[in-house]
């Protein structure tokens, strides 16, 4: 069942109607989910609600404030769909930890060897402290 707040007439209609279902306390998979911006509610749900066998669990989206608790949501996707949940998690990991090519980086200076033999024999003075090396 969501949170006690996010359950709604609307929502009970659809689930004694059959055509939203509730997962029992029992068989529920709890699952910690890092707080990343690529899983987060907001960005998932309309993936989520195009998936009929995860839909069924939602109450339906018409505004921000009908979107589920984080917790719930992950829940229920670990619950009905864990290979799923396992893909988003290895996805959004990949984009913050995988391997970067230094030339998608806009802040990298590619440098040749010329320069970097120059740069490395001139001594280096942070601007932070550069007064205390003009004394």
């Amino acid at each position: 069942m969501p949170p006690r707040k996010k359950v709604t007439k609307d929502f009970l209609k659809e689930v004694f109607a059959g055509r939203k279902h509730l997962i029992p306390r029992a068989q529920l998979r709890p699952v910690e989910v890092p707080k990343y911006d690529e899983l987060s509610v907001v960005s998932l749900i309309a993936d989520i609600m195009k998936e009929k066998e995860l839909a069924k669990f939602f109450p339906e989206q018409r505004t921000k404030a009908d979107l589920p608790d984080r917790q719930f949501f992950f829940n229920v996707v670990n619950t009905t769909d864990p290979d799923y949940l396992a893909a988003l998690l290895k996805h959004a990991h990949d984009l913050r930890f995988g391997a970067k090519n230094p030339q998608d980086n806009p802040t990298t200076i590619e440098v040749n060897e010329q320069w970097a033999k120059e740069l490395q024999a001139s001594p280096f003075y942070s601007r932070k402290n550069i007064a205390s090396h003009l004394l």
